[in-house]
Protein backbone atom coordinates (compact mmCIF):
# COMPACT_ATOMS: atom_id res chain seq x y z
CA UNK A 1 0.00 0.00 0.00
CA UNK A 2 2.78 2.46 1.05
CA UNK A 3 4.53 1.63 -2.45
CA UNK A 4 1.41 2.48 -4.00
CA UNK A 5 0.87 6.28 -2.59
CA UNK A 6 4.89 6.52 -2.92
CA UNK A 7 4.23 5.91 -6.73
CA UNK A 8 1.51 7.90 -7.21
CA UNK A 9 3.01 10.99 -5.42
CA UNK A 10 6.03 10.77 -7.84
CA UNK A 11 4.52 9.87 -11.25
CA UNK A 12 7.55 11.10 -13.03
CA UNK A 13 9.96 8.50 -11.11
CA UNK A 14 7.14 5.78 -12.22
CA UNK A 15 7.78 6.71 -15.65
CA UNK A 16 11.49 6.25 -15.44
CA UNK A 17 10.70 3.22 -13.78
CA UNK A 18 8.38 1.41 -16.55
CA UNK A 19 11.36 2.79 -19.04
CA UNK A 20 13.66 0.40 -16.66
CA UNK A 21 11.07 -2.22 -16.82
CA UNK A 22 10.87 -2.08 -20.74
CA UNK A 23 14.82 -2.19 -21.20
CA UNK A 24 15.39 -5.08 -18.90
CA UNK A 25 12.37 -7.00 -20.65
CA UNK A 26 13.92 -6.28 -23.96
CA UNK A 27 17.26 -7.45 -23.04
CA UNK A 28 15.80 -10.60 -21.71
CA UNK A 29 14.05 -11.27 -24.50
CA UNK A 30 17.78 -10.51 -26.26
CA UNK A 31 19.19 -12.72 -24.41
CA UNK A 32 16.95 -15.63 -25.05
CA UNK A 33 16.67 -14.91 -28.22
CA UNK A 34 20.02 -15.46 -28.93
CA UNK A 35 20.87 -18.45 -27.00
CA UNK A 36 18.02 -19.79 -28.83
CA UNK A 37 19.37 -19.05 -32.01
CA UNK A 38 22.10 -21.19 -31.05
CA UNK A 39 20.85 -23.90 -32.30
CA UNK A 40 20.98 -22.56 -35.55
CA UNK A 41 24.69 -22.32 -35.88
CA UNK A 42 25.75 -25.85 -34.14
CA UNK A 43 27.65 -27.99 -36.01
CA UNK A 44 25.63 -30.86 -35.27
CA UNK A 45 22.02 -31.26 -33.49
CA UNK A 46 22.22 -32.37 -30.05
CA UNK A 47 21.08 -35.92 -31.17
CA UNK A 48 23.91 -36.36 -32.95
CA UNK A 49 26.20 -36.34 -29.89
CA UNK A 50 23.92 -38.06 -27.81
CA UNK A 51 23.65 -41.71 -30.31
CA UNK A 52 27.04 -42.12 -30.83
CA UNK A 53 27.23 -45.32 -31.64
CA UNK A 54 24.81 -48.20 -32.31
CA UNK A 55 24.14 -51.12 -29.89
CA UNK A 56 22.86 -54.80 -30.85
CA UNK A 57 19.71 -56.07 -29.48
CA UNK A 58 20.59 -59.02 -27.81
CA UNK A 59 22.70 -59.86 -25.10
CA UNK A 60 23.80 -61.72 -22.72
CA UNK A 61 24.12 -62.51 -18.62
CA UNK A 62 26.58 -60.03 -17.25
CA UNK A 63 27.34 -58.71 -20.24
CA UNK A 64 26.48 -55.60 -22.15
CA UNK A 65 25.21 -55.25 -25.46
CA UNK A 66 27.27 -54.93 -28.61
CA UNK A 67 28.24 -51.72 -29.37
CA UNK A 68 29.89 -49.93 -33.03
CA UNK A 69 29.79 -47.21 -35.03
CA UNK A 70 26.77 -45.33 -35.80
CA UNK A 71 28.72 -44.33 -39.10
CA UNK A 72 28.40 -47.16 -40.67
CA UNK A 73 25.88 -50.12 -40.84
CA UNK A 74 28.48 -52.53 -41.52
CA UNK A 75 32.43 -52.62 -39.78
CA UNK A 76 34.91 -50.80 -42.64
CA UNK A 77 37.04 -53.66 -43.75
CA UNK A 78 38.92 -51.51 -46.42
CA UNK A 79 38.97 -48.91 -48.62
CA UNK A 80 35.86 -49.73 -50.13
CA UNK A 81 37.78 -49.40 -54.07
CA UNK A 82 36.08 -50.61 -56.87
CA UNK A 83 37.96 -52.87 -59.70
CA UNK A 84 37.09 -54.84 -62.78
CA UNK A 85 33.62 -53.56 -64.08
CA UNK A 86 33.11 -52.12 -60.43
CA UNK A 87 33.33 -55.12 -58.50
CA UNK A 88 34.26 -53.78 -54.86
CA UNK A 89 36.90 -54.98 -52.54
CA UNK A 90 38.92 -53.89 -49.62
CA UNK A 91 42.35 -52.88 -50.94
CA UNK A 92 45.71 -53.11 -50.22
CA UNK A 93 48.92 -51.49 -49.97
CA UNK A 94 49.64 -51.96 -53.55
CA UNK A 95 46.55 -49.70 -54.09
CA UNK A 96 47.68 -46.90 -51.84
CA UNK A 97 51.15 -46.58 -53.11
CA UNK A 98 48.92 -46.39 -56.70
CA UNK A 99 47.01 -43.60 -55.72
CA UNK A 100 49.96 -41.88 -54.18
CA UNK A 101 52.06 -42.08 -57.73
CA UNK A 102 48.40 -40.79 -59.87
CA UNK A 103 48.66 -37.36 -57.13
CA UNK A 104 52.56 -37.43 -57.52
CA UNK A 105 52.45 -37.15 -61.32
CA UNK A 106 50.41 -34.44 -61.40
CA UNK A 107 52.09 -31.99 -58.39
CA UNK A 108 55.49 -33.66 -57.84
CA UNK A 109 54.64 -34.29 -54.18
CA UNK A 110 56.89 -35.84 -51.77
CA UNK A 111 57.30 -36.25 -47.80
CA UNK A 112 59.47 -33.71 -46.05
CA UNK A 113 61.84 -35.08 -43.13
CA UNK A 114 65.04 -33.76 -41.71
CA UNK A 115 64.43 -30.62 -43.79
CA UNK A 116 64.83 -32.87 -46.74
CA UNK A 117 61.91 -33.64 -49.88
CA UNK A 118 61.83 -37.31 -50.19
CA UNK A 119 59.84 -37.41 -53.22
CA UNK A 120 57.07 -39.82 -54.30
CA UNK A 121 59.11 -40.71 -57.53
CA UNK A 122 62.09 -41.38 -55.94
CA UNK A 123 60.65 -43.88 -52.95
CA UNK A 124 58.74 -45.23 -56.47
CA UNK A 125 62.59 -45.43 -57.96
CA UNK A 126 63.99 -47.14 -54.58
CA UNK A 127 61.33 -49.97 -54.73
CA UNK A 128 62.14 -50.36 -58.51
CA UNK A 129 65.96 -51.02 -58.03
CA UNK A 130 66.31 -51.62 -54.63
CA UNK A 131 68.12 -55.14 -54.82
CA UNK A 132 67.40 -57.23 -51.37
CA UNK A 133 68.24 -60.43 -52.83
CA UNK A 134 66.30 -63.36 -51.39
CA UNK A 135 65.52 -61.95 -47.96
CA UNK A 136 61.67 -61.85 -46.79
CA UNK A 137 61.96 -59.28 -43.86
CA UNK A 138 63.28 -55.77 -43.20
CA UNK A 139 64.60 -55.33 -39.52
CA UNK A 140 64.26 -52.14 -38.12
CA UNK A 141 65.51 -51.45 -34.09
CA UNK A 142 62.42 -50.02 -32.65
CA UNK A 143 64.62 -46.84 -31.51
CA UNK A 144 65.96 -46.81 -34.68
CA UNK A 145 65.41 -42.25 -35.49
CA UNK A 146 62.70 -42.40 -37.83
CA UNK A 147 64.81 -40.49 -41.27
CA UNK A 148 64.49 -40.82 -44.97
CA UNK A 149 66.21 -44.01 -44.76
CA UNK A 150 63.44 -45.31 -42.24
CA UNK A 151 60.79 -44.00 -44.56
CA UNK A 152 62.14 -45.38 -47.75
CA UNK A 153 62.90 -48.51 -46.50
CA UNK A 154 58.96 -48.64 -45.02
CA UNK A 155 57.52 -48.12 -48.61
CA UNK A 156 60.00 -51.09 -50.26
CA UNK A 157 58.46 -53.14 -47.89
CA UNK A 158 54.97 -52.37 -48.01
CA UNK A 159 54.90 -52.35 -51.99
CA UNK A 160 57.16 -55.61 -52.54
CA UNK A 161 55.39 -57.35 -49.46
CA UNK A 162 57.89 -57.71 -47.21
CA UNK A 163 57.19 -57.94 -43.64
CA UNK A 164 58.98 -54.76 -41.97
CA UNK A 165 60.10 -55.84 -38.70
CA UNK A 166 60.51 -53.70 -35.37
CA UNK A 167 62.73 -55.05 -32.83
CA UNK A 168 63.80 -54.66 -29.51
CA UNK A 169 67.34 -56.17 -29.30
CA UNK A 170 67.58 -58.39 -32.02
CA UNK A 171 65.28 -59.98 -34.78
CA UNK A 172 63.44 -63.27 -35.08
CA UNK A 173 63.32 -64.14 -38.64
CA UNK A 174 65.97 -66.04 -40.39
CA UNK A 175 65.61 -64.36 -43.35
CA UNK A 176 65.63 -60.80 -42.63
CA UNK A 177 67.99 -58.18 -43.55
CA UNK A 178 68.52 -55.16 -41.28
CA UNK A 179 68.49 -51.66 -42.19
CA UNK A 180 71.51 -51.00 -41.50
CA UNK A 181 72.72 -53.17 -44.40
CA UNK A 182 70.36 -51.52 -47.07
CA UNK A 183 72.04 -49.25 -48.74
CA UNK A 184 69.38 -46.34 -51.09
CA UNK A 185 70.51 -45.35 -54.32
CA UNK A 186 72.50 -42.54 -55.29
CA UNK A 187 72.22 -40.04 -56.94
CA UNK A 188 68.06 -39.92 -56.09
CA UNK A 189 66.41 -40.06 -59.20
CA UNK A 190 62.48 -40.71 -59.97
CA UNK A 191 59.81 -42.60 -61.56
CA UNK A 192 56.30 -42.68 -61.70
CA UNK A 193 55.79 -45.63 -63.87
CA UNK A 194 54.28 -48.28 -61.46
CA UNK A 195 52.02 -51.26 -62.84
CA UNK A 196 49.32 -52.50 -60.35
CA UNK A 197 47.63 -55.26 -61.74
CA UNK A 198 45.50 -56.91 -58.92
CA UNK A 199 45.57 -60.16 -58.06
CA UNK A 200 44.49 -62.21 -55.05
CA UNK A 201 47.81 -62.75 -53.69
CA UNK A 202 48.57 -58.81 -53.78
CA UNK A 203 46.06 -59.39 -50.35
CA UNK A 204 48.05 -61.56 -48.41
CA UNK A 205 50.84 -61.60 -46.14
CA UNK A 206 52.35 -60.03 -43.09
CA UNK A 207 53.37 -56.38 -43.34
CA UNK A 208 54.04 -55.06 -40.01
CA UNK A 209 55.82 -57.12 -36.91
CA UNK A 210 55.96 -55.51 -33.99
CA UNK A 211 57.96 -56.52 -30.66
CA UNK A 212 56.84 -54.98 -27.50
CA UNK A 213 58.41 -55.38 -23.96
CA UNK A 214 55.30 -55.59 -21.39
CA UNK A 215 56.91 -56.31 -18.51
CA UNK A 216 60.28 -58.00 -17.24
CA UNK A 217 60.69 -61.37 -19.14
CA UNK A 218 57.25 -61.25 -20.93
CA UNK A 219 57.46 -59.96 -24.70
CA UNK A 220 54.95 -59.94 -27.16
CA UNK A 221 54.92 -59.96 -31.35
CA UNK A 222 52.36 -58.44 -33.14
CA UNK A 223 51.78 -59.37 -36.64
CA UNK A 224 50.08 -57.30 -38.47
CA UNK A 225 48.56 -57.64 -41.85
CA UNK A 226 47.62 -55.55 -45.26
CA UNK A 227 44.03 -55.16 -44.29
CA UNK A 228 44.60 -54.58 -40.73
CA UNK A 229 46.77 -51.40 -41.84
CA UNK A 230 43.98 -50.81 -44.62
CA UNK A 231 41.22 -51.09 -42.06
CA UNK A 232 42.70 -48.57 -40.09
CA UNK A 233 43.45 -46.40 -43.05
CA UNK A 234 40.19 -46.06 -44.26
CA UNK A 235 38.26 -46.14 -40.88
CA UNK A 236 40.58 -42.65 -39.87
CA UNK A 237 39.20 -41.01 -43.40
CA UNK A 238 35.82 -42.02 -43.01
CA UNK A 239 35.60 -40.99 -39.89
CA UNK A 240 36.25 -37.73 -41.21
CA UNK A 241 32.73 -35.77 -41.86
CA UNK A 242 33.98 -34.59 -45.46
CA UNK A 243 37.47 -35.90 -46.23
CA UNK A 244 37.46 -33.50 -49.34
CA UNK A 245 38.09 -30.53 -47.08
CA UNK A 246 41.63 -32.06 -45.92
CA UNK A 247 42.55 -33.05 -49.68
CA UNK A 248 45.31 -31.10 -51.18
CA UNK A 249 46.36 -29.42 -47.51
CA UNK A 250 49.40 -29.89 -45.12
CA UNK A 251 49.97 -32.20 -43.04
CA UNK A 252 52.78 -32.69 -39.94
CA UNK A 253 53.39 -36.05 -38.03
CA UNK A 254 54.82 -35.17 -34.72
CA UNK A 255 57.16 -38.59 -34.52
CA UNK A 256 57.89 -41.00 -32.46
CA UNK A 257 58.54 -44.49 -31.80
CA UNK A 258 58.67 -45.78 -28.37
CA UNK A 259 55.43 -47.63 -28.26
CA UNK A 260 53.47 -49.97 -30.98
CA UNK A 261 51.03 -47.40 -30.36
CA UNK A 262 52.98 -44.32 -31.86
CA UNK A 263 54.88 -46.65 -34.62
CA UNK A 264 51.16 -47.79 -36.22
CA UNK A 265 50.05 -44.23 -35.75
CA UNK A 266 52.51 -42.51 -37.17
CA UNK A 267 51.92 -45.28 -40.66
CA UNK A 268 48.25 -44.90 -40.74
CA UNK A 269 48.12 -40.99 -40.92
CA UNK A 270 51.00 -40.96 -43.19
CA UNK A 271 49.24 -43.42 -45.42
CA UNK A 272 45.74 -41.23 -44.85
CA UNK A 273 47.82 -38.25 -45.75
CA UNK A 274 48.89 -40.04 -48.94
CA UNK A 275 45.85 -41.01 -50.26
CA UNK A 276 44.38 -37.03 -49.48
CA UNK A 277 47.13 -36.11 -51.60
CA UNK A 278 48.40 -34.15 -48.61
CA UNK A 279 51.97 -32.11 -48.37
CA UNK A 280 53.59 -34.50 -46.04
CA UNK A 281 56.20 -33.35 -43.00
CA UNK A 282 57.24 -35.39 -40.22
CA UNK A 283 58.82 -33.99 -37.80
CA UNK A 284 60.44 -34.17 -33.57
CA UNK A 285 58.71 -31.95 -31.94
CA UNK A 286 55.13 -29.74 -32.22
CA UNK A 287 57.57 -26.64 -31.62
CA UNK A 288 58.56 -27.37 -34.89
CA UNK A 289 55.00 -27.56 -36.69
CA UNK A 290 54.04 -25.37 -39.11
CA UNK A 291 51.35 -22.97 -38.27
CA UNK A 292 49.59 -23.18 -41.29
CA UNK A 293 49.32 -27.05 -41.25
CA UNK A 294 45.83 -27.92 -41.89
CA UNK A 295 46.40 -31.69 -40.11
CA UNK A 296 48.44 -32.49 -37.30
CA UNK A 297 49.38 -35.55 -35.31
CA UNK A 298 50.68 -35.77 -32.53
CA UNK A 299 51.60 -38.13 -29.17
CA UNK A 300 49.93 -36.95 -26.20
CA UNK A 301 53.72 -36.95 -24.62
CA UNK A 302 54.68 -34.61 -27.28
CA UNK A 303 52.42 -32.03 -26.46
CA UNK A 304 53.20 -28.66 -25.05
CA UNK A 305 51.81 -28.21 -21.43
CA UNK A 306 48.72 -27.09 -21.51
CA UNK A 307 48.12 -23.56 -19.55
CA UNK A 308 45.72 -23.42 -16.88
CA UNK A 309 45.53 -19.74 -16.87
CA UNK A 310 42.11 -18.30 -16.41
CA UNK A 311 40.59 -17.61 -20.03
CA UNK A 312 39.90 -13.77 -20.93
CA UNK A 313 36.28 -12.65 -21.96
CA UNK A 314 36.79 -13.20 -25.55
CA UNK A 315 38.00 -17.28 -24.61
CA UNK A 316 35.37 -17.30 -21.77
CA UNK A 317 32.74 -16.80 -24.84
CA UNK A 318 34.50 -18.83 -27.15
CA UNK A 319 34.26 -21.81 -24.74
CA UNK A 320 30.53 -21.43 -23.93
CA UNK A 321 30.19 -21.87 -27.91
CA UNK A 322 32.35 -24.66 -28.19
CA UNK A 323 29.79 -26.50 -24.93
CA UNK A 324 27.00 -25.73 -27.26
CA UNK A 325 27.76 -27.07 -29.84
CA UNK A 326 29.02 -24.31 -32.10
CA UNK A 327 32.56 -23.83 -33.20
CA UNK A 328 33.54 -20.23 -33.00
CA UNK A 329 36.59 -20.25 -35.22
CA UNK A 330 34.53 -21.45 -38.80
CA UNK A 331 37.26 -19.66 -41.44
CA UNK A 332 39.86 -22.32 -40.08
CA UNK A 333 39.68 -26.11 -41.01
CA UNK A 334 43.01 -27.08 -38.72
CA UNK A 335 42.63 -30.38 -36.99
CA UNK A 336 44.95 -31.92 -34.69
CA UNK A 337 45.09 -35.77 -33.52
CA UNK A 338 45.98 -36.51 -30.14
CA UNK A 339 46.95 -39.97 -29.67
CA UNK A 340 47.70 -41.98 -26.34
CA UNK A 341 47.31 -45.43 -24.89
CA UNK A 342 44.36 -46.42 -23.95
CA UNK A 343 45.51 -47.99 -20.77
CA UNK A 344 47.66 -45.33 -19.50
CA UNK A 345 46.54 -42.37 -17.63
CA UNK A 346 45.89 -39.28 -19.65
CA UNK A 347 46.56 -35.62 -18.55
CA UNK A 348 44.17 -34.40 -21.15
CA UNK A 349 40.37 -33.33 -19.60
CA UNK A 350 37.70 -32.46 -21.59
CA UNK A 351 38.29 -29.03 -20.20
CA UNK A 352 41.85 -29.22 -21.58
CA UNK A 353 40.61 -30.57 -25.31
CA UNK A 354 38.31 -27.11 -25.35
CA UNK A 355 41.53 -25.22 -24.20
CA UNK A 356 43.35 -26.93 -27.06
CA UNK A 357 40.89 -25.65 -29.65
CA UNK A 358 40.91 -22.34 -28.41
CA UNK A 359 44.60 -21.73 -28.13
CA UNK A 360 45.03 -23.12 -31.80
CA UNK A 361 41.35 -22.39 -33.28
CA UNK A 362 41.47 -26.14 -34.77
CA UNK A 363 39.21 -28.95 -34.12
CA UNK A 364 40.80 -32.10 -31.61
CA UNK A 365 40.24 -35.99 -32.52
CA UNK A 366 41.99 -37.35 -29.14
CA UNK A 367 42.39 -41.05 -29.57
CA UNK A 368 42.86 -43.72 -27.42
CA UNK A 369 44.81 -46.86 -28.97
CA UNK A 370 46.08 -49.77 -27.85
CA UNK A 371 49.35 -51.98 -28.41
CA UNK A 372 48.15 -55.05 -31.10
CA UNK A 373 45.18 -53.04 -32.81
CA UNK A 374 46.10 -50.58 -36.13
CA UNK A 375 44.64 -46.91 -35.10
CA UNK A 376 42.36 -45.97 -32.03
CA UNK A 377 39.60 -48.02 -30.15
CA UNK A 378 38.01 -45.21 -29.29
CA UNK A 379 38.04 -42.07 -30.39
CA UNK A 380 36.21 -38.48 -29.73
CA UNK A 381 34.01 -37.36 -32.72
CA UNK A 382 35.27 -34.49 -35.24
CA UNK A 383 32.23 -32.32 -33.87
CA UNK A 384 32.08 -33.61 -30.31
CA UNK A 385 33.22 -30.23 -27.48
CA UNK A 386 31.42 -31.13 -24.60
CA UNK A 387 32.20 -30.59 -21.39
CA UNK A 388 31.52 -32.01 -18.44
CA UNK A 389 32.35 -32.73 -14.86
CA UNK A 390 33.13 -36.74 -15.13
CA UNK A 391 35.48 -38.40 -12.62
CA UNK A 392 37.07 -39.88 -15.80
CA UNK A 393 38.44 -38.15 -18.69
CA UNK A 394 39.08 -40.82 -21.35
CA UNK A 395 35.98 -41.17 -23.45
CA UNK A 396 35.10 -41.44 -27.02
CA UNK A 397 32.99 -42.98 -30.22
CA UNK A 398 34.02 -46.45 -31.53
CA UNK A 399 36.85 -46.60 -34.04
CA UNK A 400 34.41 -47.88 -37.25
CA UNK A 401 36.35 -51.27 -38.21
CA UNK A 402 35.74 -52.50 -34.42
CA UNK A 403 32.94 -53.63 -32.50
CA UNK A 404 32.85 -53.25 -28.41
CA UNK A 405 31.23 -55.48 -25.43
CA UNK A 406 31.91 -55.21 -21.69
CA UNK A 407 31.78 -58.58 -19.55
CA UNK A 408 32.15 -58.97 -15.94
CA UNK A 409 29.54 -56.00 -15.03
CA UNK A 410 29.97 -54.32 -11.50
CA UNK A 411 27.74 -51.18 -11.45
CA UNK A 412 27.73 -51.02 -15.00
CA UNK A 413 31.67 -51.37 -15.58
CA UNK A 414 33.35 -54.15 -17.45
CA UNK A 415 36.50 -55.22 -18.61
CA UNK A 416 36.68 -54.42 -22.78
CA UNK A 417 36.25 -57.44 -25.67
CA UNK A 418 36.85 -55.84 -28.81
CA UNK A 419 36.64 -57.86 -32.28
CA UNK A 420 37.32 -56.27 -35.85
CA UNK A 421 39.83 -55.72 -38.65
CA UNK A 422 42.37 -53.93 -37.30
CA UNK A 423 43.52 -56.00 -34.84
CA UNK A 424 46.92 -57.59 -35.22
CA UNK A 425 47.92 -61.42 -33.91
CA UNK A 426 50.04 -62.03 -30.64
CA UNK A 427 52.33 -64.02 -29.79
CA UNK A 428 53.68 -64.22 -26.27
CA UNK A 429 57.24 -64.72 -25.71
CA UNK A 430 58.08 -65.76 -21.42
CA UNK A 431 61.64 -66.04 -20.95
CA UNK A 432 61.98 -66.89 -24.30
CA UNK A 433 59.60 -69.39 -24.77
CA UNK A 434 56.73 -68.70 -27.19
CA UNK A 435 53.10 -68.83 -25.84
CA UNK A 436 49.96 -69.25 -27.94
CA UNK A 437 47.72 -66.56 -29.53
CA UNK A 438 45.88 -64.24 -27.04
CA UNK A 439 42.84 -66.14 -26.26
CA UNK A 440 39.14 -65.17 -28.00
CA UNK A 441 35.99 -66.22 -27.02
CA UNK A 442 33.55 -68.00 -28.98
CA UNK A 443 32.52 -64.92 -30.90
CA UNK A 444 35.69 -63.66 -31.66
CA UNK A 445 36.03 -60.96 -29.29
CA UNK A 446 39.92 -60.00 -28.11
CA UNK A 447 39.92 -59.28 -23.69
CA UNK A 448 41.48 -55.78 -23.00
CA UNK A 449 40.91 -57.48 -19.23
CA UNK A 450 43.10 -54.38 -17.85
CA UNK A 451 40.84 -51.75 -19.26
CA UNK A 452 37.77 -50.94 -17.61
CA UNK A 453 34.88 -49.18 -19.16
CA UNK A 454 31.45 -48.02 -18.78
CA UNK A 455 28.96 -46.95 -21.79
CA UNK A 456 26.93 -43.87 -21.26
CA UNK A 457 23.59 -42.78 -22.54
CA UNK A 458 25.65 -40.83 -25.16
CA UNK A 459 27.02 -44.43 -26.95
CA UNK A 460 30.53 -43.94 -25.91
CA UNK A 461 32.91 -45.52 -23.90
CA UNK A 462 34.26 -43.85 -20.67
CA UNK A 463 37.45 -45.44 -19.52
CA UNK A 464 39.26 -45.77 -16.35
Amino acid sequence: KNFFFHFISQPRQLIMTQDALVIICGLLALMYLGIYSLHYFQDVPDLYLQEQSIREPTRLTNESPIYHSNKSSNLRVGLDIRYDSYKLRSGNLNDIWEIAIQFAKKTDRGINIDNNLITIGYINYCIENLQLGSHKVISIPKDYKIDSKWLVVLFVGFVKQLTVEFYIDKPIADDAIDISKISLPSPPQGSYKFINNYTPEKDKGIAIRLHNQISQGIKSIVDFTQLNIVSGVASTIKHLPNSDTYRNSKMVIVSNNSTNEDITNLIVKLLTGLILNCNITICDKFSEVDSNAAIISVPELKLPFVSNKSDTITERLQRYLLTKSVFPFRGTKKLIYISTSINKKSALSLYDLNTIRIQHQARVVKELCYYNIVGPIILTDYYDYRQFNIKVNKVGCIAQSLEIKLINLQDEWGNLLVRGYTIGKTLNVVNDQQEKLQPKDNDGFMPISIVKGKWGNDGCLYVL
